[in-house]
């Protein structure tokens, strides 16, 4: 049995079509190139964008903050992951101390051509769009890069699927092979894990480049 490296859904990162999550500081994931920013420049804030796509997966992050343009001050920022052609929405509320208030509505989706859409509206003013084409980024792990698994009882070839999506390899199976797996590892490199899995089971693996092979102990 042979699985193909297909779509990759890594586990470190929340299942879920749309994560949003709202900071007040941005990360950098990678340049994201502009081709049209729209008619933002007439409007009191600035907004930045990055975005990339993981890849061989259908699933764009974006960084975005928004910034007053003539104090600079930080008005809103938003990390979200969010699926091909899928929009994700964060929402921003902030209040100073001296009553006076920010409510930003951001929305972003990426397309199946890398390009990116993201409307920015502060305070109910018109929205401000800007579009962007993601980065490609290689999210393959790395064999000494830790991993988490909870399993329990399940079936060694699901696992082993999993394993070369998330290891972007072709893993060869022997025939007749059949098995359940029970383990509960954190931080853990990935050829240690699949080791453990595969022991679990009296198998054993070798790796050749970008392929694996499991066999029988």
């Amino acid at each position: 049995m042979t699985f193909g490296s297909r779509r990759l859904l890594n586990h470190r990162l929340l299942a879920a079509s749309v994560i949003a999550v709202l900071t007040m500081a941005t990360i950098g994931v990678g340049v994201a190139r502009a081709i049209s920013r729209g008619d933002n420049t007439s409007s009191k804030y600035k907004v930045e964008v990055t975005a990339t796509r993981e890849a061989l997966s259908d699933f764009f992050n974006f960084d975005l903050t928004v910034r007053d343009r003539t104090s600079g001050k930080l008005i809103a920022s938003a990390k979200l992951r969010s699926a091909v052609e899928k929009w994700g929405i964060a929402t921003s509320g902030t209040r100073s101390r001296t009553g006076e208030g920010n409510e930003t509505v951001i929305r972003m989706i990426g397309h199946a051509d890398d390009t990116v859409e993201v409307e920015t509206t502060v305070n109910h003013e018109p929205p401000m769009i800007t579009k962007l084409i993601a980065q490609r980024t290689d999210s393959r792990l790395k064999p000494a890069e830790g991993i988490s698994i909870t399993l329990k009882e399940a079936d060694i070839h699901d696992v082993l699927r999993t394993f070369a999506q998330l290891t972007k390899t072709d893993i060869v199976v022997d025939d007749g092979i059949s098995g359940q797996v029970t383990v509960d590892l954190v931080d853990v490199p990935w050829t240690k894990a699949l080791d453990i899995v595969l022991r679990q089971n009296n198998l054993r693996f070798e790796r050749t480049d970008d392929t694996i092979y499991v066999h029988r102990e």
